[in-house]
């Protein structure tokens, strides 16, 4: 039961975050900046570096926890990410910013109000990862020279 978990986690939370990160990673860098902006959480500095960087920082973490490469360290970045991403909405939902989508996953619309049912699911699912899921069919495994 507890490798399921650990795989169930890899998988749904690493392709949650390679599909979320994908679409952002090789679409305009303005669009990511535009969805940003609506936030209204970082200083105008520092939205085009985010826009750039988080979409990679998605996909690249998100391979990793499929792959079961540094899967313990991934699982716990992509949990923090999700922290920071519920956090975020809900400051935005506190302040009364009416977003009618997150821009959390390009094409796919979700509201604020889906997303902060769905992230607490992800979490539960990376904790899972984190707990169980180095060992069995990962490269991490692989490494350490176990099945």
């Amino acid at each position: 039961m507890k490798i399921a978990l650990g795989m169930a986690g890899r998988v749904v939370v690493g392709a949650a975050f390679i599909y979320s990160g994908y679409g952002k990673a090789v679409g305009p860098v303005q669009e990511f900046v535009s969805v940003l902006e609506s936030y209204y959480l970082l200083p105008e500095a520092w939205l085009v570096p985010a826009a750039t960087v988080l979409p990679w920082a998605q996909l690249i973490l998100g391979v990793f926890l499929i792959s079961g490469y540094l899967t313990r360290l991934s699982a716990a970045a992509l949990g923090a990410l999700l922290l920071a991403f519920i956090g975020a909405i809900g400051y935005t939902k506190a302040i009364g910013n009416p977003l009618d989508n997150c821009g959390c996953f390009g094409d796919l619309h979700f509201t604020p109000t889906q997303i902060l049912i769905l992230d607490p699911i992800l979490i539960a699912l990376a904790v899972s990862a984190f707990l169980y899921g180095k060992k069995t069919w990962s490269l991490d495994g692989w490494i350490e020279g176990k099945p």
